[in-house]
């Protein structure tokens, strides 16, 4: 998922340097492509971190009872909580 939000970001700022240069490279748009880009940026980083947020619980919990075979109590129904609020 990281991997994918680094490419589709750095599609995301080529596509605005290409339209500025199809417009003559204003200093207005060049501003407003500017905080259109880190608004893009920040918006991927923010779902990146959702993401990860949310799912670490159960990826530890599974990582415990998989490798050594044990059970963590309370944390598991907190994971599955948390994967659920991430859909």
């Amino acid at each position: 998922m990281i991997i994918l939000n680094v490419f589709v970001v750095k599609a995301v700022h080529k596509a605005y340097k290409i339209r500025r240069s199809m417009q003559g490279g204003k200093n207005n748009q060049e501003e407003k492509d500017r905080r259109n880009s880190l608004r893009c940026t920040l918006m991927a980083i923010a779902m990146v971190l959702t993401f990860l947020v949310f799912n670490v619980v159960a990826a530890v919990n599974n990582l415990a009872e998989t490798v050594f075979e044990v059970s963590l109590g309370f944390w598991s129904p907190i994971g599955n909580l948390l994967i659920c609020l991430n859909r």
